[in-house]
Order: C-alpha cells, then structure tokens, then sequence
C-alpha cells in the first residue's frame, strides 16, 4: 500500500483511542464527585480499562514516532 496510507492506518486509532482513553479518565473523574455508588461502581472500571488501553496506545504512538526518527 502507499506509505502514507499505512502511516494513517497505524497512527489515527492509536492516537484516538489515546484521546477516549483520557476523556474516560477526566469523565470517571468528575463523575466521582456524585455520590451514585451504584453508577460508580459501572463507571470507574470501564474508566480505568479506557485509560489503561488508551495509555497503551500513546505508548505505542511515541515509540513508533522515536523509531522512525
């Protein structure tokens, strides 16, 4: 394929979920402050899980960016 094209490819889903990953975090933040346990308890996982993937994927981003240096 084109180098640009497979350069899209592997760049745009890492950077965006990096991007969810860390709206999940900022969203489970603020939405700590309300006392709803019960949604808390759905939240704060799925949060958790988002960001743990999303930082996975800034990871990945940054060392492909510092190996194609």
């Amino acid at each position: 394929m084109n180098r640009k094209l497979d350069t899209f490819f592997f760049y745009f889903p890492r950077i965006a979920m990096a991007i969810i990953g860390a709206a999940a975090f900022i969203f489970a933040a603020w939405f700590c402050q309300f006392y709803y346990l019960y949604l808390n308890c759905i939240v704060m996982p799925v949060a958790c899980v988002l960001g743990a993937c999303g930082f996975d994927c800034a990871c990945q981003v940054v060392r492909a960016y510092r190996y194609s240096l």
